[in-house]
């Protein structure tokens, strides 16, 4: 099962580090003591100008580079130093992988824009309201009403044109949201369930057998034998192709599938009384399998959402 990577992609220039800056931000967390300690072990191993040179663990650590000890691909020497000189603490400084910086994450953005879009349409539909009943309240106490024939026109045109408004609002309303489902990135995420039986040693022992003269021959029939035997007690399995949309929905998957939520309600769906009954006593187990690699491709692509 692919196990989860949080990352976004970077270019090489933004993605490493320096080896200077390795030895900096190791260097000077080494104290005085670790040093002369260093100095003391390479005394016959680091010519005299190499080693005199070195007043600190940045300085020794160039002197290393220069000894052709540490480069940009090998660290083993620095890394079995620190141990030496029980400085395990600083092992994990020993990379040139860049600390990823906090980012705010697109998805919560895009959620607070939203509530608070919500929140103004609200009021101003509030708003819209109110002004509507003072409207009403204004015709309703004037002192010269109109005639009952005329008010019942009026009342009539109004609904007919509250009518007219509301289909065309609503025929607004359709082609914005077929308009916001075309531009909008979607995903395909393939889901693969299989059921397998959790034993199959019950199945072979004594079921494979082979009476051919050669060894080579008798190991080929077995395998034969064997395979025919796995293959009859396949259960099957399928492949879902789940399409989304929002990238909250497709998180929400991908946390349900790494938490095992997924795999425990697929049971209830796979794991039948009819498939029961056909394994018999025999205990049987499902698989779900979700490629990162899709989630990662997908997540990427609705992204691209947020910023409609």
């Amino acid at each position: 099962m692919a196990t989860p990577v949080e990352g976004s992609s970077m270019n090489s220039t933004t993605k490493h580090k320096t080896l200077s800056c390795v030895f900096k931000l190791v260097g000077d967390q080494m104290t005085s003591i670790d040093v002369a300690v260093l100095k003391f072990l390479y005394t016959k191993i680091m010519n005299d100008e190499l080693i005199s040179n070195v007043t600190d663990g940045y300085s020794f650590l160039v002197a290393l580079e220069k000894m052709g000890r540490v480069d940009e691909t090998n660290f083993k020497h620095i890394l079995h130093l620190l141990r030496t000189i029980t400085r395990h603490d600083l092992t994990h400084l020993v990379n040139l992988r860049k600390r990823k910086t906090v980012e705010l994450d697109p998805v919560d953005v895009y959620l607070n824009e939203t509530e608070h879009k919500q929140k103004n349409n609200s009021n101003i539909s509030n708003v819209d309201k109110d002004d509507n009943s003072n409207l009403d309240k204004t015709f309703s106490t004037s002192d010269n009403r109109p005639s009952t024939s005329h008010r019942k026109r009026q009342r009539k045109s109004c609904s007919m044109t509250k009518v007219k408004s509301s289909r065309t609002d609503h025929q607004l309303k359709n082609v914005d949201e077929e308009l916001e489902m075309k531009k909008k990135e979607t995903c395909d995420i393939k889901l693969r369930v299989r059921a397998e039986y959790c034993q199959h040693e019950n199945a072979l022992d004594g079921n494979i057998f082979s009476n051919k003269p050669e060894l080579l021959e008798r190991q080929f029939e077995k395998f034969a034998q064997a395979n025919t035997i796995l293959k009859s007690r396949d259960l099957g399995s399928i492949v879902c192709d789940i399409k989304f949309s929002e990238l909250t929905y497709l998180d929400a998957f991908w946390r349900d599938y790494i938490n095992g939520s997924l795999l425990e309600a697929l049971k209830g769906v796979f794991i039948t009384d009819t498939l029961k009954q056909a394994v018999g006593h025999e205990a049987i187990k499902l698989l779900v399998n979700v490629d990162e690699d899709d989630y990662e491709a997908g997540r990427v692509k609705l992204l691209a959402n947020l910023t409609l």
